[in-house]
């Protein structure tokens, strides 16, 4: 049981230079027609006098940019299809990844959860697996029994010294704490606590970290590693 930038003032542009337009047609003032009114504006039809020249310009621009756009489609759909090989996830490495991968749905008393096939040492024992939070939490708190089976297997995500406690457990476990490739790091007996209040049960951590955790009863956890049973 697991416990940006302003916009400028009116009269000037972004770049502080006022675009009023010019009062006459003194020198470098646009001619009229023309549209350059802005200090920073560029007039299209000075720029480009040949309308067809300028069809051309812009021409030969869209086909670019249509160009480039289409070698970036191509680089997406590559990459879709190098990602969609049709091959399944990995499945996560660890000591008993084919035993969760073969998991089945668990029988009475743990209805919603799944189990599976160990083995410690050269023991092979049918398990009830907590891979969710809640599933950890709850454990086997007002458990009466368990069942057909020899324990609760604890699978976490990634190596953890989180502590157990025993709150409402009504009989003594044996917990043993082992790493992702199925090492013992640390065997416990725990001791029944009736109280509901987690803070006034003792709490039980290992000597390090672990990414899996056995509970059984007193007696039933065997010697040795963790691994799939065969």
């Amino acid at each position: 049981m697991t416990q940006g930038a302003e916009g400028a003032p009116p009269g000037s542009s972004a770049h502080g230079l006022r675009s009023e337009r010019p009062r006459g047609r003194g020198r470098g003032a646009p001619p009229p027609g023309t549209g350059g009114d802005g200090a920073c504006g560029v007039d299209h039809e000075a720029a480009y006098p040949d309308p067809q020249r300028a069809t051309r310009w812009r021409g030969r621009w869209f086909g670019a940019v249509a160009a480039g756009l289409l070698v970036v489609v191509g680089i997406g759909l590559v990459l879709l299809t190098a990602d969609s090989g049709g091959e399944e996830p990995a499945r996560p490495a660890g000591a008993v990844a084919a035993a969760l991968a073969d998991a089945k749905p668990a029988s009475k008393p743990f209805k919603g959860l799944t189990a599976t096939r160990i083995r410690v040492g050269d023991r092979t024992l049918r398990v009830v697996v907590a891979d969710q939070d809640d599933e950890r939490i709850q454990g086997l708190r007002r458990r009466a029994d368990i069942g057909p089976y020899k324990g609760m297997l604890f699978v976490f995500d990634a190596p953890t010294s989180t502590s157990f406690t025993m709150s409402t457990v009504k009989a003594p476990l044996a917990i043993g704490f082992y790493d992702r490739r199925g090492r013992v790091v640390d065997r416990l007996r725990m001791e029944p606590c009736p109280l509901t209040s987690e803070a006034r049960c003792a709490r039980y951590t290992p000597s390090g970290e672990f990414s899996y955790a056995l509970e059984t009863l007193v007696g039933d956890l065997p010697p040795g590693r963790l691994a799939s049973a065969s």
